[in-house]
């Protein structure tokens, strides 16, 4: 055997078992990858999101989408974008040796594409549904997305596929929006009495400032513990002082704590001012009026 015969026979001995050993990776799973696999795998994927995307002569419509009219199709395609996306900018920025850990992100560089399509699609459909910041045009008896209103919707999934955490941000506004308590529960279960408190006629720079009285009553299920920082004035005001008896105040079903309330007017007019109280799930307000002379 010649020396160029020997050196094709270690060539191909070598070629196969470089195949052999990236099979065996394959089988193994992505905890043994190197970042060079996951390249080319995300390129792969970023290749064919490109071919298939909406700057192509393909009709999304003809992908299937059964709800176009509610979620436009090239919002999928923006959340897995964003996942191939991220999922590229970690094995660049991980790629040194002792530096890449492929035990403990394998599978999360393997599911970035398809979580960011799935994450994107939901929290655009939380947007559109629940939210409601970004809503359908009605003309002519069809509802449809403009073109600002698809961008900006492809824009959202890419950036949730791109950022989990903005998902994890969104589903956890969501379940306030669904579970907590509503205005309207917060202020029959907790209330202010009088709601109006008017202080009459007040002389500007009398040496006693006008006085006058109101109850925070807890009509809910549970203990109310308020103190003076749950108690806020807002302007104008500023002359007006607040004191909370007893504070902190751990007021049980059926009880009250008193908030007494001083007006010291510097100018001439009347007051129109709001002490606010903040409950579990809301705020309850409080007018306060007056008139100085």
């Amino acid at each position: 055997m010649t020396e160029t015969d020997t050196d094709t026979a270690a060539g191909g001995a070598d070629d196969r078992n470089w195949f052999v050993r990236a099979v065996v990776a394959v089988v193994h799973g992505p905890r043994r990858w190197s970042p060079a696999v996951f390249f080319a795998y995300d390129f792969a994927i970023l290749a064919g999101l490109l071919l298939i995307g909406p700057f192509h002569q393909v009709d999304w419509k003809s992908f299937g989408n059964p709800i176009p009219k509610v979620m436009p199709s090239a919002v999928p395609w923006a959340g897995a974008l964003g996942g191939v996306c991220i999922s590229l900018v970690g094995v660049a920025g991980h790629a040194r040796h002792g530096d890449w850990d492929a035990r403990r992100y394998g599978y999360w560089h393997l599911t970035r594409a398809a979580l960011g399509a799935i994450f994107g699609s939901v929290a655009v459909l939380i947007v559109t549904l629940l939210l409601q910041n970004v809503k359908p045009t009605t003309s002519s008896g069809s509802t449809d997305f403009t073109p600002s209103g698809v961008a900006v919707l492809s824009v959202i999934a890419f950036v949730v596929g791109f950022r989990e955490e903005t998902f994890r941000s969104l589903i956890i506004r969501v379940a306030d929006i669904i579970l907590a308590p509503s205005q309207n529960d917060a202020a029959v279960t907790y209330a202010l009495v009088p709601s109006i408190v008017d202080f009459g006629n007040a002389t500007v720079g009398a040496a006693d400032p006008a006085t006058k009285t109101t109850r925070m009553f807890n009509g809910g299920q549970s203990t109310l513990t308020l103190t003076s920082a749950n108690v806020s004035l807002q302007q104008p005001g500023k002359d007006v002082r607040f004191v909370l008896t007893p504070d902190p105040a751990t007021l049980a079903t059926g009880e009250s704590a008193e908030i007494a309330l001083t007006w010291t007017p510097s100018a001439a007019g009347p007051l129109i001012a709001t002490m606010q109280v903040n409950v579990p799930g809301s705020t309850i307000a409080c007018t306060l009026t007056g008139t100085a002379t």
